[in-house]
């Protein structure tokens, strides 16, 4: 049996059918349309390069910072005022890549007698802010339509996620996807 809306082929949902999103803690990561490096550069701050390829790993010497492209500041502006535009939502964490930002989102309740799913909403709402800003600015940018998402289930599970994404960074050239 096929899945069809309007007589389209419709994407089942990934979502936890026993979860309702209405509150918890998420580890959320949303990328650019097609992967575009839009968002900044990554540069070695160090004098020299010091990326071993050969042993597929980093020097002691190598020093990333993202450098955040015009795109990538209004990005991050918009992440910063999240908490502004709902109240019952923190962004304790959260990292701008070039092409992806990675971001832990809090959801306290709020309308949590709500039938709808708030971490769906906060996000529709921070992905068309950013887009409506891009356009008026005459930046070409696209967000891809999805995005990952995963229920954080313990502390444990939190602090690895903080590590992931404060690494997030140094890692970059170590990812295939992004060389």
């Amino acid at each position: 049996m096929t899945d069809l809306f309007d007589n389209k082929f419709r994407i089942p949902s990934t979502r936890a059918t026993w979860h309702s999103y209405n509150g918890g803690v998420y580890f959320v990561t949303l990328c650019t349309k097609d992967k575009r490096k839009c968002l900044g550069v990554i540069i070695d701050k160090s004098e020299s390069s010091s990326y071993d390829n050969t042993q597929n790993s980093l020097s002691p010497l190598w020093q990333p910072e993202m450098i955040l492209s015009e795109a990538g500041i209004i990005v991050e502006r918009h992440i910063k005022e999240i908490s502004i535009h709902c109240s019952y939502v923190e962004v304790p964490l959260y990292a701008v890549m070039p092409n992806h930002l990675h971001l832990i989102i809090m959801i306290n309740g709020g309308e949590a007698s709500c039938n709808r799913n708030l971490l769906s909403q906060v996000l529709r709402g921070f992905k068309s802010g950013v887009t409506r800003e891009m356009r008026m600015k005459n930046i070409a940018f696209e967000w891809q339509s999805r995005f990952y998402d995963r229920i954080v289930r313990n502390q444990d599970e939190l602090d690895a996620i903080g590590v992931y994404i404060r690494n997030n960074v140094a890692k970059w050239h170590l990812d295939k996807e992004n060389l």
